[in-house]
């Protein structure tokens, strides 16, 4: 989603551990934004300010097609982004 130059990004990760799936959220949040950035005019050389938002992790079975195997427990976490751009 973007707004005036703010820009909400979000990611989503799994793993067997909280803080890898809580990295991999982040990571997947980062690639979102600058697929998005990418595409926009306005966005690609400017100076960002990043603040992160909200996060949540919830433990369970792994997600279809997964590496994980069939009845090991994984975290999942959703990572949300602002991003604000700078002036030029």
């Amino acid at each position: 989603k973007r707004s005036s130059g703010v820009y909400w990004a979000c990611g989503v990760g799994e793993a067997n551990s909280e803080s890898d799936a809580r990295s991999r959220a982040l990571e997947g949040a980062i690639a979102e934004f600058n697929q998005i950035c990418e595409m926009s005019s306005d966005c690609k050389d400017k100076p960002k300010s990043v603040e992160p938002k909200r996060l949540s992790c919830v433990q369970g079975p792994p997600i279809r097609g997964s590496y994980l195997f069939e009845g090991q427990t994984a975290w999942k976490c959703y990572r949300l982004l602002e991003v604000t751009l700078g002036a030029d």
